[in-house]
């Protein structure tokens, strides 16, 4: 299921110049994790779950009819997440928030993060291969404490930097960064989610109501309330894996780079 900034009509008449229909272009973004994958059972189970909130990919066309070389030759593309609560859009995700909602919800499988080193205008990009995330709720002393632990293990797969990968501290300074960087952005979201939208499609609710059942009926009816007190903290776990034959780019000379 799709969110539309357009008319679903205007979406589905766009022709793709590889694809037979703007339909199978969609089902191809989502199958490579473009932006959030929601189904018409996901919608319904988290309607009716204890949040009532659910996320849905947006679509818009990815440029004006007047650029294509024939008439509404161009394609659909994700670009964020729409958030309802109930049977309303309270607002919308734009691509990078839309990444950590994905995180939360343990739909990314395929992805890259990407850091500029503390001193560096350039990038280094890893690509996680193994990701975790176990939500840990507790009720103490009247405060209600969401415990979000992240543990991710990956590969780097660019490094434009000139920094020397295979030098064990540059390695544990790297794990640090990473870390920060997948912080902040689930970090972000969640507050979006909080403060702005107080819609819980992420289902603290739900862990909420399961380990506490007695206080869960106290504020249920006012779970949206709720959720916006909720203290959350964050605790990620970054492992890089050997670089392999990732080093800085070859077109700097040996004495250039950063040992």
């Amino acid at each position: 299921m799709y969110v539309s900034e357009e008319k679903a009509r205007e979406i589905l008449m766009l022709v793709p110049p590889l694809e037979r229909y703007s339909g199978e272009a969609l089902r191809k973004l989502s199958t490579h994790e473009s932006g959030i994958d929601t189904t018409l059972i996901d919608v319904d189970t988290h309607l009716m779950g204890e949040s009532q909130a659910v996320a849905l990919p947006l679509v818009k066309p990815l440029f004006s009819p007047e650029k294509a070389r024939q008439e509404n030759e161009t394609i659909p593309t994700i670009t964020g997440t729409a958030i309802f609560k109930k049977n309303k859009m309270v607002g919308q995700l734009n691509m990078e928030q839309t990444r950590g909602l994905m995180w939360l919800l343990r739909k990314i499988k395929r992805s890259t993060l990407s850091i500029k080193p503390e001193g560096y205008n350039e990038e280094i990009i890893m690509m996680p291969t193994i990701g975790k995330i176990k939500f840990k709720p507790l009720i103490e002393k009247g405060r209600w404490i969401m415990n979000v632990d992240l543990d991710i293990r990956g590969d780097i797969v660019q490094n434009e930097t000139k920094m020397n990968l295979f030098n064990e501290q540059v390695i544990e300074r790297l794990q640090n960064e990473f870390e920060a960087v997948l912080k902040e952005r689930v970090s972000q979201t969640i507050k979006k989610l909080q403060h702005e939208f107080h819609s819980d499609p992420i289902d603290f609710g739900r862990r909420f109501h399961q380990k506490y059942p007695e206080e869960w009926k106290k504020v249920k009816n006012q779970w949206d309330e709720k959720f916006s007190e909720v203290d959350v903290k964050i605790h990620v776990d970054a492992t890089i894996r050997t670089p392999g034959d990732i080093g800085p780019p070859a077109a700097f000379p040996n004495d250039e780079v950063v040992k």
